[in-house]
């Protein structure tokens, strides 16, 4: 039996809340976006937790997924803050998060092993390694990184859990 195709995902940036009205209104299936801390998107203006709230409500009243990054290399000191951030995300519904750092990994599925763990285009996944279904570390998504060849690709996007694969243009 041949297993079904999955749909994509169409996945964008909402920098600020008038980009995520932006993205959700022109057909986002999918927002990521940051808190005022653990996220490297700090050239955007980010989210405040009242705005990463309401931002949530939002984006699920109209059926779009809320992926929140939390893609930075935290300091040993920085911990303590990230645990009841992690317990924040969870409880005001995101989806999912999107991580790049194993401590912060760890910290997600042990703070909230329910909490989908996407892992970040800047973890550059290039092999089939970490791919695979059933990976130790337990997350659920990943996007390949711009520079994966696309033997590779193809080989990577076999597994049932590839998210997407990421793409700009320069």
């Amino acid at each position: 039996m041949e297993k079904p195709i999955r749909r994509g995902e169409l996945l964008s940036p909402a920098g600020d809340p008038e980009k995520l009205r932006a993205a959700v209104l022109y057909g986002a299936d999918a927002v990521y976006l940051s808190g005022k801390k653990f996220g490297m998107r700090a050239a955007s203006g980010n989210f405040s937790d009242e705005e990463l709230e309401a931002a949530v409500a939002f984006c699920h009243e109209r059926g779009v997924r809320v992926y929140v990054t939390v893609n930075v290399m935290p300091r040993s000191d920085e911990y303590k803050e990230l645990v009841p951030y992690i317990k924040f995300i969870e409880g005001i519904g995101a989806d999912a998060v999107i991580v790049s750092d194993p401590g912060v990994l760890f910290a997600v599925r042990e703070t909230s092993p329910d909490l989908e763990i996407h892992i970040s285009v800047i973890t550059a996944v290039i092999g089939d390694l970490v791919s695979g279904k059933g990976h130790p570390a337990g997350f659920h998504g990943r996007s390949l990184d711009q520079h994966t060849e696309h033997p590779a690709a193809l080989v990577i996007s076999g597994a049932e859990d590839l998210y997407g694969i990421y793409a700009c243009a320069h």
